[in-house]
């Protein structure tokens, strides 16, 4: 395999599963793990069984110098045994969960039979989908019950940790590699296992809380939310929340009265205003940004004693990685304080002498459409710095657009690569039809190379072949209707997902660096 352009040629491969108290759903660090286990196969084939326990030594026993292939399941877990005992993360690995997900996305997407997508699967539940040999889900109930219930085992319980650890996990990650290896990319495997264990470096930082604050607010979260209703009821000169009950009849009415175009949810038919139909509207309507705004921040209050915040003040939640179809993190919305209305990212306070950076990618999808394309001419306004000016000016003739008129060639940029029609975005924008056809008539005139690389992603769709992202993720279509702008998106979306786990794998350094 080749690993940042040098070819690494593994004699060995070792299979890695440790026992720990996961900790779950505490926002706590995992615990130290009780046991850390091996099998270690030559070139030859031969096996090496390894049991390792407290005190570790300081190198692992396969760590000899030569490189070796390390393979595991959800290796996050193994991660944070491994930072706990001191040691380097394995390079190269491959994570057969991250695997998995690669391989079945299109099976699970179908499984779930809506937007969202399966949870990913156990161990067990991989084995059974490959027809593997695996262990009685009750001793690995029991055996995770033992190191969850103490704090200190006795050496025989030590034991028999390893004996599961090892003759059960294992012995079961093993048997699913040889399965599934003749379907493994070994080329781009190890990105995402690199992946996998420097996200659980991030969870295991954490995020940092202002607990004095965050106290406060839950302990008066019913007064505030209740201020925050009659506020809103006030800002909107309507009972949107009448005895504290919100009433979406009175939203649609409100809407209508307002002159804010209705959005129809396509799975029902019926008119909805839930925030993933009017996202696109709240920049045209300033009113329906006051209400989702202060909807979503309501909501938010109810669900913030949900977070999980560690006894150290730090919030740590699952990421739930490639837990959408696109490939994305998925991490619980009430859980994970990143899954929270942005104005609720005021509760993590950095320490002294520390801070805090967001960073974000400007434009990314512009970007990936006009490289996935080659579209010449939308290369060169993504280079710009503003395409949407660029698009503005030279296909429109407007110069210097106002910054509502920008909002509306972004939208339509955007909307056009996404599939939008021109009635959405006329909806959308709060433009006529007619005003929103002539707009995506000229970006399809100044974009042609973007436009003939859209419509052969249709003809792909209609044939149901897959969409294959640059580092392998990828969707078929199901044969529902409506799916179309699913995989207009997809390509920006899913290689968005695959180049923010191409920097966090390539940068494990850069990650090291987060003290916060």
């Amino acid at each position: 395999m080749t690993i940042d352009g040098h070819t690494i040629t593994c004699a060995r491969i070792v299979v890695i599963d440790s026992e720990f108290d996961a900790k779950k759903g505490q926002g706590e660090r995992p615990g130290f793990p009780v046991c850390i286990c091996a099998i270690e196969i030559d070139e030859d084939g031969r096996e090496i069984e390894h049991r390792l326990a407290a005190p570790y030594p300081e190198r692992l026993p396969w760590d000899r110098g030569d490189p070796f292939l390390t393979i595991g399941f959800a290796l996050g877990a193994e991660a944070g045994s491994y930072m706990h005992a001191g040691y380097a993360l394995p390079s190269p690995a491959i994570d057969l969960y991250a695997e998995y997900m690669v391989l079945h996305n299109t099976e699970m997407v179908r499984a779930a039979g809506n937007d969202s997508k399966a949870a990913g699967p156990t161990l067990i539940q991989a084995c059974q989908r490959y027809g593997v040999a695996g262990m009685d889900k009750a001793r690995k109930d029991e055996m995770r019950a033992l190191v969850y219930s103490k704090s200190k085992l006795t050496p025989e319980e030590i034991a028999a940790e390893q004996d599961y650890c090892l003759n059960d996990d294992c012995r079961m990650v093993l048997r699913l590699f040889r399965a599934m290896l003749p379907r493994l990319d070994l080329l781009r495997a190890p990105f995402r296992a690199a992946f996998m264990m420097e996200i659980e470096r991030i969870r295991w930082r954490g995020k940092p809380i202002d607990m004095p604050l965050y106290r406060r607010t839950i302990e008066r979260t019913p007064h505030i939310a209740a201020k925050l209703r009659s506020e809103l009821n006030h800002k909107l000169g309507v009972d949107i929340f009448f005895n504290n009950v919100w009433k979406r009849s009175t939203v649609l009415r409100w809407m209508r009265q307002n002159q804010i175009p209705v959005p129809v949810d396509p799975r029902t038919g019926r008119q909805t205003c839930a925030h993933k139909y009017i996202k696109d509207m709240l920049q045209t309507y300033p009113l329906l940004k006051i209400y989702d705004e202060g909807k979503r921040m309501i909501d938010a209050l109810a669900d913030l004693k949900k977070l999980e915040i560690g006894a150290d003040g730090r919030n740590r939640a699952w990421l739930n990685p490639f837990g959408t179809k696109t490939g994305r993190n998925n991490p619980s919305t009430n859980k994970e304080l990143l899954g929270l209305p942005y104005t609720m990212r005021s509760f993590m306070r950095p320490g002294p002498g520390m801070a805090i950076a967001q960073v974000d990618i400007g434009n990314e999808e512009i970007g990936f459409a006009a490289a996935l394309s080659g579209d010449p001419v939308l290369m060169q306004d993504y280079r710009s710095g503003d395409p949407y000016l660029q698009f503005a000016a030279a296909a429109l003739g407007v110069l210097n657009p106002t910054k509502q008129q920008r909002q509306v060639y972004k939208a339509c940029v955007l909307g056009r690569i996404y599939g939008m029609g021109a009635e959405a975005l006329a909806r959308n924008l709060g433009i006529s039809k007619a005003e929103a056809q002539r707009i995506l008539d000229q970006m399809t005139a100044r974009y042609p190379v973007l436009n003939a690389w859209l419509e052969r992603i249709q003809i792909k769709v209609a044939h149901a072949m897959p969409i294959v992202c640059l580092l392998g993720w990828s969707l078929a279509a199901t044969g529902r209707p409506g799916e179309e702008r699913t995989f207009l998106n997809f390509p920006m979306q899913a290689n968005s997902a695959e180049l923010m786990r191409l920097i966090i794998a390539r940068e494990p350094s850069a990650v090291n660096r987060l003290r916060s």
